[in-house]
């Protein structure tokens, strides 16, 4: 309750000051505070208020911390996973039907029909390589093309739709150029077909060139080539014969440039290479 006094005719009075003349002599009286002191004084109503303070320097908390060992991945880390999709897939059904048939002729004794032919090792090798690549190279854009805007590989995926990189260009009725670029990888590879031979010709980012031409001749059973290494300057000449199932042949001349195959300065070898599944 406040009492307000004031002078009437030379005598003190007191009376009860009504509800509205409190409220309104409040509000002139808030109305001259701070602004500062205004909102320090509600922040401090606030039940979530607490006074910052600095405590000793032997201080320590009561909670329990557990360190975890932080592991680092690399986007790379994450293109050569298994999964049961797509090219991996495909590569585990043609190696399972191989040897299901392998197994099949050998108990049935039925290789001798031909009816059951399955891919050398090295055929078969070749073959994983060829779609390993191929698995490679569509992870790789699956990161690109997933990749943050202004990264990296974001950059990479701008430049390798700008060149274009597949082209083929007809020369005649048998001969033709086929042109693929492998950004992800910096390669570019140019293959000549034609019914001579096959010519396959690779250049890196580090600028190195091989040159790779190959010729099956399938009347007298051998298989012809040569590769040309264009930065060291040696190239080799070979011939392929398989003698058997599991048994290959080969004669090879590996020279300089500047020589002939089988030349008296020329690495000159005749090997055997044995092929056996396990």
């Amino acid at each position: 309750m406040i009492l307000l006094s004031y002078s009437l005719t030379g005598r003190e009075h007191q009376r009860r000051a009504p509800a509205s003349e409190l409220f309104s002599r409040g509000i002139t009286q808030t109305s001259q505070i701070e602004p500062e002191k205004i909102s320090l004084s509600f922040e401090k109503l606030s039940p979530s208020f607490v006074i910052q303070n600095r405590g000793p320097g032997s201080f320590i908390p009561n909670d329990e911390v557990e360190s975890v060992p932080y592991k680092q991945t690399i986007w790379l880390q994450h293109v050569f996973v298994e999964d049961n999709a797509g090219v991996m897939n495909s590569i585990k059904n043609d190696f399972t039907q191989w040897e299901d048939e392998e197994e099949y002729a050998r108990n049935w004794n039925l290789k001798s029909t031909g009816l059951y032919e399955t891919p050398d090792q090295n055929a078969k090798k070749a073959h994983f390589n060829r779609k390993l690549l191929k698995y490679a190279d569509k992870r790789l854009a699956g990161e690109v093309r997933e990749a943050e805007e202004g990264s990296t590989l974001a950059r990479v995926g701008r430049v390798q739709k700008a060149l274009r990189p597949n082209t083929e260009a007809r020369i005649s009725q048998n001969i033709k150029i086929k042109f693929k670029a492998r950004v992800l990888q910096g390669k570019a590879m140019v293959y000549i077909h034609n019914p001579l031979a096959q010519i396959d010709t690779t250049v890196d980012a580090k600028g190195r060139i091989d040159v790779e031409a190959n010729r099956d001749i399938a009347s007298l059973g051998i298989k012809a080539g040569a590769e040309y290494q264009a930065n060291d300057g040696i190239w080799m000449a070979r011939v392929d014969r398989q003698l058997t199932e599991k048994i290959t042949a080969r004669v090879s001349s590996t020279q300089s440039d500047k020589e002939m195959a089988f030349d008296k300065n020329a690495d000159k070898r005749i090997e055997f290479f044995f092929s056996h599944s396990f």
